[in-house]
């Protein structure tokens, strides 16, 4: 779309995005959601990056934004490598499928490519994130928290980091995991939506975490 624009996110913005990351992510993971709440906290985290905190922009309407996370790799070499998690990104449903995300996308991968981070990986549809360049971490034994392969788990390395360098435990940074006990008093600031139960994307969801499988040798990951 032409009449685009990305930018970085002001504070006057804030209850926009998050009233724009509502409808983006209600019933689509589980009934309702929280993603809203989450990038409401993550603002306010050591490790929320703001120089990657994205807006796009369509007629002076904010349609979208994507925000990153400084976590780590915790690799099988001994180091400790540093990445990026992205996330929440989020479009307006009428908004969706017009090219938005990948703009969005674009911008973090060019701001993130001129800072020192190995790489960026997110949690999403492989079908979505190949198109984009992601690849699927576990191509490189990279695993989540709790050292499972997740089909889910997507990464898109930086500069001239070599993916295959990064194999270990993928940790994201405690931002991601907010203080839950104040989330209906904050929820109190937005309009009442039904919350449905078992939509499609719900169910999908659900099939792609049950897909996640136990840590073994890594050399039956290698291609021959």
């Amino acid at each position: 779309m032409d009449d685009i624009i990305i930018r970085n996110e002001l504070p006057e913005d804030y209850r926009a995005v998050e009233n724009l990351t509502r409808e983006a992510f209600w019933n689509v993971y589980q009934p309702g959601c929280t993603e809203y709440y989450q990038l409401s906290c993550l603002r306010h985290s050591p490790d929320f990056v703001a120089d990657l905190d994205f807006v796009a922009e369509c007629d002076g309407r904010i349609v979208g934004n994507v925000v990153c996370a400084a976590s780590y790799i915790d690799g099988d070499d001994g180091r400790q490598h540093k990445v990026l998690c992205l996330g929440p990104i989020s479009v307006l449903p009428q908004y969706q499928r017009k090219g938005i995300g990948r703009l969005l996308i674009d911008s973090v991968i060019k701001a993130a490519s001129e800072m020192d981070w190995k790489a960026i990986l997110l949690c999403g549809g492989p079908l979505l994130y190949c198109r984009y360049g992601f690849r699927q971490a576990a191509d490189y034994c990279i695993r989540t928290t709790d050292n499972k392969y997740s089909p889910a788990l997507m990464l898109y390395p930086l500069g001239a980091t070599c993916p295959s360098s990064l194999a270990g435990r993928f940790v994201e940074s405690d931002a991601y995991k907010p203080d839950m006990t104040q989330f209906e008093q904050y929820d109190r600031n937005f309009p009442v939506k039904p919350k449905l139960s078992d939509t499609p994307s719900q169910l999908r969801f659900r099939e792609l975490v049950m897909s996640e499988y136990d840590c073994i040798r890594a050399d039956l990951f290698s291609e021959e």
